[in-house]
């Protein structure tokens, strides 16, 4: 199946998910490591074309709603029927922005409505930390016909990324709201998760799960992927995360592995 508004994940990305939706490309975060650098992407959010439409004359930008209903839909629902796994893996929300900045929010809440309808999950990362959001994305669901709680839950997965290193993410939420905002979450019912990657120091990315691990449902570890690392830091942070979190509630990605000789 040739997809137009939903991407096939490639590579390191196809580790967080097999499917993700980018109404944008670009982050006003500001992150000092950030990988969009080297894909000439560390821009302000822009809108992609495909949230154009061609008159004959000129590019019309579409609203949230237009788009989510007369280009989205159509394609979701030819990947459910090609694809029906895509319903209990979930559309991640975004490889190329932010999904939760004033530039992209609206877009998202489209793509999230679009999904639910369908029963297919939607899978959140952000470094923001927006509680009127999550409020209203509650709210929203508690809407809908036949709402259930086991539904919801189901349908969304709000993430952030943690460093630790709020001078290197000069214009994202600082870490501790990051985690203020994940807490809100879990107390109000939602799946949630976090993205330790990249790692900058293993000890701070440990203090990162002492402090979240309580109301955090799973957690993906990865490594920067222009940065060295010793291997005997990597299996001694690897023997640390395991004693932190027993339940084994975490995915070291590929790049971590490889480091420690276990790919």
């Amino acid at each position: 199946m040739k997809l137009k508004f939903i991407t096939k994940s490639k590579g390191a990305a196809g580790e967080y998910s097999e499917y993700s939706f980018n109404s944008h490309t670009g982050c006003s975060h500001g992150c000092r490591y950030c990988y969009l650098k080297g894909m000439g992407m560390n821009h302000p959010p822009k809108p992609k074309k495909m949230l154009y439409v061609d008159n004959g004359w000129i590019l019309i930008p579409t609203t949230p709603l237009e788009f989510a209903r007369d280009c989205y839909r159509p394609e979701l629902k030819q990947l459910i029927a090609e694809n029906p796994t895509v319903k209990e893996k979930g559309i991640f929300l975004s490889f190329a922005t932010d999904p939760l900045l004033l530039q992209t929010i609206e877009y998202t809440n489209a793509i999230i409505k679009m999904n639910a309808r369908y029963d297919v999950k939607s899978v959140l990362l952000t470094k923001t930390s927006n509680k009127s959001w999550l409020i209203w994305l509650r709210d929203y669901f508690m809407t809908l016909p036949n709402y259930d709680y086991e539904d919801f839950k189901n349908l969304i997965e709000y993430g952030v990324t943690l460093t630790g290193f709020d001078e290197l993410e000069p214009d994202a939420a600082p870490n501790r709201e990051r985690k203020k905002s994940l807490q809100f979450a879990k107390t109000r019912k939602f799946t949630t998760w976090v993205s330790l990657e990249p790692i900058i120091d293993f000890n701070k990315s440990l203090e990162m799960i002492e402090q979240s691990k309580d109301f955090t449902d799973y957690y993906k570890i990865g490594l920067h992927s222009r940065k060295k690392y010793a291997r005997t830091e990597a299996l001694e942070f690897k023997r640390k995360v395991e004693e932190l979190l027993p339940t084994g509630n975490f995915e070291f990605k590929n790049s971590f592995k490889k480091l420690i000789d276990e790919v």
